[in-house]
C-alpha cells in the first residue's frame, strides 16, 4: 500500500507530503467541510476524494485518485443543495422534506446523463467517463483527468483574443464533439469560457455537464447560466435546453475568442440587439465566419441555425450551406446582427467573391499564425494555474520590410537550430531546454522509432537564429512531431487475472481502454471473476492498439458444499 499522505489533494501528484504543493500551490490548511465530501474520503474502496474543483446547483466535481489505475481522476457527485443536504459528520445525502420526488427524478436524469457521456467517451473533446456508481444515497461518475486551465484564463494570458486561424485549430474539434453529442440527444446548456478547458496535451475539452434543470432559470435547482453565453430561451419559464442553445453559446464563445470581449447577456439583447465588432477585426475574418456568427447569435431560437453540424459546415465555408443560407442572410441584412464593423450592412456585389479570395490570399501571406500550446510548468501561488504553467499562443508576426527592421532584430544569434530529429524527447529537454521551448505540435505512431522519439522538427536543423525570433521568455521555439511507438503490439496473456489487473496490463501495452468490453462466460476450472479468455487471443501479434478488446470473465461463484448439504436436510 502506497503512502497516500504523499499525494497532494489539489493536483494528486506525489509531492512527498509537502505542506504547500510545489506543483499547484495547494496548502494543507485548506478546509473542505460539509456539504462537500471531506478530504481523503474513500469511495468504493477505490477513489480518494481531493479538493472540489467545480460546483453548481446540480452537484460537485472533485479531483480524485483512482487506486486501481494509479492516476488522478475527476469525480462528479450529484449534490443538489436546493433540494437536499449533507450534515456534518455524515456522508449520506438526504432530500429535503417535500423534495423527495424532485430529488429522485433529477437523480435519474443525472445517471442517464452519465451513461450517455460514457457511451460517447471516444469523442476527442470530452473527459472520458469510465465508471458510474451509487453510494451515500446519491450517484457518482468518474472520468479521466488532464491538467488544464479554463479558456477564460488562457485568453487573458494570450492577449485576450485569437485570430481565426489560431482559433479554428482548437475550436473546430470541440464543435464536432458538440455535434456528435446532439446526435445522441445530449445537450450541454452551459458552454462558456469557464467550461471549456485548455488541457496540457493541447486539446480543448468540454467540462461542466449538467442535467437540463440546472440550465434553465425556472426550476427547483439553483440555475447555472453563464452571462453572455446562455441563450435567451434559457431564461424563460417552460423552455427545455435544445441544440439551438448550444449553438448560441458556442457562437458567443467564438465571438469572445475572436473579438476579445464577452457578448452582452441575452436578456439585454432582446431590447437592444446590437453586437459590435471592431472593423479591423471584421475585415480580417472570412465571410463564412461572419455568416456563421450572425446565424448562431440570433436572439430568437426560430431564427437561429438548428444544430452544431450546420454551424460547423458554415464555419468551414461549405458551398452547400452557403447556398442554403444565402437568401435568409440577405433577407436579414437590414435587421439584427449587422453592426459588425459599425458600417452599413454588406450588399451583394458582382465581384465580391473575387474580392474575398484576394483578401484571404493577402491575409494568409501577411500573417504567420501559429498556435503554440506548451506543457504546464510548476506553479506556486496556490491557484493551481500560475502564468508559468499556462499554454501560450505566439504573437501574430507580420511581414516586415528591410527598411523598417531594426539592426538588433537582424542580429544573428550565436547559434543555429540544433538537429534533434530521432533523439529522445527527454534528452532534448535536458540538453537544449535552457535556450529552446520544445513544443509538441502533434504525435503519431511509428513502427521504426520508439515512443518518445522526435520524428520531425521545425525549423529545420542549421536554420540561422535571429534575435527577433526570441520569445518573451528569451527562448526560441522548436515544434516537433513525437513518436507514439508502434501502433500494433502482441496481445498479452490475461488468463487468471482480475479485471483491474487486466486493465492495468492493457494500459501498459498502450491499448485504449475505452475500447475494452467485458463479457461474462462460464469456465469450470477458472476462479470466480477471473479472466477466462480474450479476443484477440493471448499471443496474437500485430494487434492495433486502438482495436476493440473483449475480456471474458468467469461469472459463476463457487458452490458452498456445507450450506448445500444443510439445505437439503
Amino acid at each position: 500500500m502506497e503512502n497516500f499522505n504523499d499525494l497532494c489533494l489539489g493536483c494528486m501528484k506525489n509531492n512527498g507530503g509537502e505542506h504547500r504543493c510545489r506543483y499547484c500551490g495547494y496548502s494543507d490548511d485548506y478546509v473542505q467541510s460539509a456539504p462537500l465530501l471531506p478530504l481523503r474520503t474513500w469511495l468504493e474502496d477505490r477513489y480518494l476524494i481531493g479538493k472540489a474543483v467545480e460546483q453548481n446547483g446540480e452537484g460537485v466535481t472533485y479531483i480524485g485518485w483512482d487506486n486501481v489505475l494509479k492516476a488522478p481522476v475527476r469525480i462528479r457527485e450529484f449534490l443538489p443543495l436546493s433540494i437536499a443536504s449533507r450534515t456534518e459528520g455524515s456522508l449520506s445525502v438526504l432530500p429535503n422534506p417535500g423534495s423527495e420526488y424532485y430529488f429522485n427524478d433529477y437523480l435519474a436524469s443525472f445517471q442517464s446523463l452519465a451513461r450517455g457521456l460514457a457511451r460517447m467517451r471516444e469523442l476527442p473533446s470530452l473527459f472520458p467517463v469510465y465508471d458510474i456508481f451509487e453510494a451515500n444515497g446519491t450517484a457518482y461518475y468518474v472520468s479521466e483527468h488532464v491538467e488544464n486551465i479554463t479558456l477564460s484564463n488562457f485568453l487573458k494570458r494570450n492577449g485576450d483574443m485569437l485570430s481565426w486561424d489560431q482559433a479554428k485549430t482548437v475550436m473546430m474539434p470541440v464543435l464536432s464533439t458538440v455535434s456528435s453529442l446532439h446526435d445522441a440527444d445530449i445537450c450541454h446548456g452551459g458552454i462558456s469560457p469557464e467550461t471549456l478547458l485548455v488541457c496540457r496535451d493541447g486539446k480543448i475539452r468540454l467540462s461542466g455537464f449538467g442535467i437540463p434543470e440546472v440550465r434553465t432559470a425556472r426550476s427547483e435547482l439553483e440555475p447555472e447560466l453563464f452571462s453572455g453565453f446562455a441563450a435567451a430561451e434559457q431564461y424563460g419559464a417552460d423552455e427545455r435546453v435544445t441544440p439551438k442553445a448550444d449553438v448560441y453559446a458556442f457562437g458567443a464563445v467564438l465571438y469572445r475568442t475572436l473579438v476579445g470581449v464577452c457578448p452582452p447577456d441575452a436578456p439585454s439583447r432582446i431590447s437592444d440587439d446590437r453586437l459590435m465588432v471592431p472593423s479591423k477585426i471584421a475585415q480580417a475574418l472570412p465571410e463564412a465566419v461572419i455568416q456563421a456568427l450572425t446565424q448562431s447569435l440570433q436572439i430568437m431560437p426560430s431564427e437561429r441555425m438548428s444544430g452544431a453540424d450546420k454551424f460547423r459546415m458554415l464555419l468551414t465555408g461549405s458551398q452547400t450551406v452557403a447556398r442554403m443560407r444565402s437568401s435568409e442572410i440577405s433577407r436579414k441584412e437590414g435587421g439584427n446582427m449587422q453592426e459588425w464593423n459599425n458600417t452599413p450592412p454588406r450588399r451583394k456585389k458582382k465581384n465580391n467573391n473575387v474580392a474575398y479570395a484576394v483578401c484571404a490570399l493577402v491575409i494568409t501571406v501577411a500573417l504567420a499564425l501559429i498556435l503554440l500550446v506548451v506543457f504546464f510548468l510548476k506553479t506556486g501561488d496556490g491557484s493551481g494555474d500560475d502564468v508559468s504553467s499556462a499554454p501560450t499562443v505566439s504573437n501574430v508576426s507580420t511581414t516586415e520590410s528591410t527598411a523598417n527592421t531594426s539592426s538588433r532584430n537582424n542580429q544573428i544569434f550565436n547559434n543555429m537550430v540544433p538537429d534533434i530529429e530521432k533523439a529522445k524527447y527527454a534528452d532534448v529537454l535536458e540538453q537544449y531546454g535552457a535556450d529552446f521551448n520544445i513544443v509538441i505540435a502533434s504525435a503519431e505512431y511509428s513502427s521504426d522509432f520508439a515512443k518518445g522519439t522526435i520524428l520531425t522538427q521545425s525549423p529545420a536543423k542549421d536554420t540561422l537564429l535571429y534575435e527577433k525570433d526570441r520569445g518573451d521568455d528569451g527562448k526560441y521555439t522548436i515544434t516537433i512531431t513525437m513518436s507514439l511507438g508502434s501502433q500494433t503490439t502482441t496481445m498479452p496473456n490475461l488468463s487468471g487475472r482480475t479485471e483491474e489487473e487486466a486493465i492495468i496490463e492493457l494500459l501498459k501495452k498502450g491499448f485504449d481502454i475505452s475500447n475494452v468490453e467485458v463479457q461474462e462466460r462460464y469456465a469450470p476450472d477458472v476462479a470466480y471473476k477471473a479472466i477466462v479468455d480474450t479476443e484477440p487471443a493471448a499471443g496474437t501479434k500485430n494487434v492495433d492498439k486502438n482495436s476493440k478488446i473483449i475480456i471474458y470473465i468467469q461469472n459463476t461463484p463457487p458452490v458452498n458444499s456445507n450450506s448445500t448439504s444443510s439445505d437439503t436436510q
